[in-house]
């Protein structure tokens, strides 16, 4: 198999935290296809690109001509057409990112023309409300999700509950602070894992993203508890995570959303 065209460039390149990056994204010579907020898309480089110098070495040796791809969630609207933006976290014994953390603006990646995935709004009621749960970079496709269809007809409620272990590592938060206040169906809770760790004491939640159910944080700014009735509840990222909350809805009668067997738990691992 011929190793793929490097297809697309690299136009801008942002730092949000120490080990977090917004990379834009724009093909070369073809057309974006259109595609659905909360769907991924491939990126892949070759063997050959230098690691970043503050990443640990490959865990095993890779060839030069080996080209390395990875699925990674749109961030920004189908309604962008000239390039696509992605959330991604440096995992610095890792293969791809590594690699992609040393690229500067004009450097080139492939992107993958077909874009995929489910974890969609879809199959989701339009009067349904929604609480899109994430941890990290899970925050990528609901921002997505966000910059498309934000305002509502302001009788759909959304909560993005994003949790984080420090608040540095709390992308995109200026951005969903100012939908928090410019969009009164909508609204923000970002909670913090580990605030011993904060340079600066954190006056936000504390715990995790699953702490925020168990304590009804929700139910004091809609005025009601969520149910399967009127809620559809989107899971982005850890697997333990996903786990974890999956067993709290279900234990309230929620169910997971299958194609086959719809449901009110839709589902997005990102390991």
């Amino acid at each position: 198999m011929a190793k793929p065209e490097l297809n697309a460039i690299l136009i801008q390149r942002v730092l949000l935290g120490p080990e977090l990056f917004v990379w834009r994204v724009a093909p070369d010579g073809w057309e974006l296809p259109p595609f659905e907020p909360g769907q991924f898309a491939v990126m892949g480089l070759p063997g050959s690109a230098p690691r970043y110098p503050g990443s640990a070495p490959d865990k095993k040796p890779v060839e030069p001509d080996k080209f390395i791809q990875r699925a990674y969630s749109i961030a920004s609207s189908p309604k962008r057409r000239d390039e696509m933006e992605f959330y991604i976290a440096l995992v610095r014994d890792g293969v791809l990112t590594p690699r992609m953390f040393g690229l500067k603006t004009g450097d080139r990646v492939w992107l993958s023309p077909k874009i995929s995935g489910q974890f969609t709004l879809t199959d989701v009621p339009s009067q349904a409300n929604l609480i899109l749960v994430c941890t990290g970079t899970g925050l990528a496709p609901y921002i997505s999700m966000l910059e498309t269809y934000l305002p509502w007809d302001g009788k759909r409620r959304i909560a993005v509950f994003h949790g984080i272990r420090e608040s540095q590592d709390l992308g995109y938060r200026l951005e969903l602070e100012t939908m928090q206040r410019l969009s009164p169906n909508f609204s923000y809770f970002p909670i913090v894992s580990r605030p011993h760790l904060e340079k600066v004491p954190w006056k936000g939640e504390l715990g995790h993203v699953q702490d925020l159910w168990k304590r009804r944080a929700l139910d004091k700014t809609w005025g009601f508890h969520p149910t399967k009735d009127n809620t559809h509840v989107f899971l982005c990222g850890a697997p333990g995570m996903i786990q974890d909350f999956q067993k709290l809805l279900e234990a309230e009668g929620f169910k997971e959303h299958t194609r086959k067997e719809p449901g009110q738990i839709h589902i997005e691992k990102y390991w």
